[in-house]
């Protein structure tokens, strides 16, 4: 099969699957939140309030994530493909434990957090296996320390998470990885926002170089009306 088409059909490939992932996000959101709210109504304490609305934090993150890390789609790298579907698939099953992706299931609040802590640990350690040494060779050092930074964050939210029953300190506790990581987020998404004006001009060199040229040629007619 001739190269161009098969990067191609990958792209396409990549492309249909992470919008599926976040459109089942969406979906899932949409659906769950009306139905927690009457919840809310009748809630036996705030610690369950708490708890559901970490549940949310949660889900929300990871939508957040996959908006951030799919900015540059236009580009098709050694391993892409694979770690989208990696990352997918931890993220789904997550949005599982956590409740929200299918109703009347998931895991108790101990095993939901413990699952989503533990996603986004698997999504890190594939992204520092993958691409790694990649970034490093080009110079991309705070990705992988943002990676090292979220790993480490999340095992400390898993290690709280074993803790069975979840009380009050350890929600806060969780509150605060989760914050932890969103801060963190929030910088690998400044990142991504940073290198998208060096990825459209890498898409068209073409388009670039003839704006260049047409304006070099405007130059000299004037040069040579005003002579």
């Amino acid at each position: 099969m001739d190269t161009g088409k098969k990067t191609t059909a990958w792209k396409a490939f990549r492309d249909l699957w992470v919008a599926g992932t976040v459109g089942g996000f969406l979906a899932a959101l949409m659906r769950s939140v009306p139905l927690d709210l009457s919840k809310r109504v009748e809630a036996p304490s705030g610690l369950f309030t708490f708890d559901l609305v970490l549940r949310y934090a949660y889900l929300l993150w990871f939508i957040a994530y996959f908006l951030l890390s799919n900015l540059r789609k236009d580009e098709l790298r050694k391993w892409d493909v694979a770690f989208d579907v990696i990352q997918s698939t931890a993220s789904f099953f997550a949005a599982f434990a956590l409740g929200i992706a299918v109703r009347g299931e998931g895991y108790q609040s101990s095993e939901a957090f413990q699952s989503a802590n533990g996603a986004i640990l698997a999504i890190c350690f594939f992204s520092l296996l993958f691409f790694g040494r990649r970034d490093y060779r080009e110079g991309h050092h705070p990705s992988n320390l943002l990676r090292i930074g979220g790993g480490v964050t999340a095992i400390v939210g898993w290690l709280v998470s074993r803790n069975n029953p979840l009380g009050l300190t350890h929600l806060v506790a969780l509150a605060a990885t989760l914050l932890l990581l969103s801060v963190l987020l929030i910088l690998f998404g400044q990142m991504r926002i940073n290198e998208l004006p060096q990825s459209l001009e890498a898409r068209m060199p073409t388009y670039i170089a003839l704006l260049r040229y047409t304006r070099q040629g405007l130059g000299d007619r004037q040069g040579l009306a005003k002579a």
